[in-house]
Parts: structure tokens; sequence; C-alpha cells
């Protein structure tokens, strides 16, 4: 289950010295003038469920994404997937999930997406390939052979 309560992300403009005291001592200077991404949302997705995200550019879907992977801390609110706190990133966590963003480049030029995956699924120590539960999901549900 994922359960999202009250999610804000605010994106403060960043200088130099709030860079270094942000990497230093986790604080950062300039709560000034920033942007909203996300504004107090909540929502629920059941084991199960399959769900998708739209909205047009700017809306908040990958900002929203990067949260529930724990690749981005929200300003406010709080997420668990199962029972962790992805932004806490334990290894467990970290081993069941991963991320393919469209704003990301994720491949070269000639690679197809099956070695995509199989170097991501190295990375995290999972299942070979075509033996991933993951993987059969998502091959059954695109009508695609491996």
């Amino acid at each position: 289950m994922i359960r999202v309560r009250g999610i804000t992300k605010v994106y403060y403009p960043r200088t130099l010295a709030s860079n270094i005291q942000n990497l230093l001592f986790g604080k950062v200077d300039n709560r000034e003038g920033g942007t909203t991404a996300l504004s107090n949302v909540s929502f629920e997705i059941n084991r199960g469920e399959v769900v998708g995200m739209i909205g047009p550019n700017g809306a908040g879907k990958t900002t929203m994404m990067k949260i529930l992977t724990g690749l981005l801390r929200p300003t406010n609110g709080e997420v668990w997937v199962d029972e962790f706190k992805p932004a806490d990133l334990e290894e467990t966590f970290k081993k069941e999930i991963s991320f393919f963003s469209a704003t990301n480049r994720i491949l070269d030029d000639g690679v197809i997406i099956r070695d995509s995956f199989e170097d991501k699924l190295g990375v995290y120590g999972s299942l070979p390939f075509r033996k991933n539960p993951t993987v059969q999901w998502l091959v059954e549900r695109s009508q695609v052979s491996i």
C-alpha cells in the first residue's frame, strides 16, 4: 500500500552559500521566492491497484514520483510505501523499487530497453531479467515478447 499525506514540495532558489550550508549542516538560509510544485497532496494506492498520473508539463508528476521513490524529500507531509518511508532510503526498500523517467536520459542511442532493465536489476541485486516477477508482469500487460 502507498499512503501519501499532505505532501507539499517547494523548490527554493539556491546560492553557493545555501548549497554549502545545506551540504554541511542540512539547512537552507533562503526560504523566499520558492516555486510550489506540489501543494497538500494526499492519496492511497492499495496493493494490486494499477494507477497512472496524467497532467500537463509542470503539474508535479515527476516531483511526486521522485518523492515516492525516495529520490527527493518533501517540504512537508509524509509518504509510506508499505512499511517504508522512502526518504529514509533503507537498503531493503532500495532493492524493491526503481524509477525510469522520460525526463532523464537513461538509454544511449542503440541500447534496447531490455539491456537497460538488466543493468538496473543487476545494480539492485534482483532476479535475472527473464525470471523477475515485475518484468514478467510488465511483459504480460504490454503484450511483448522477451
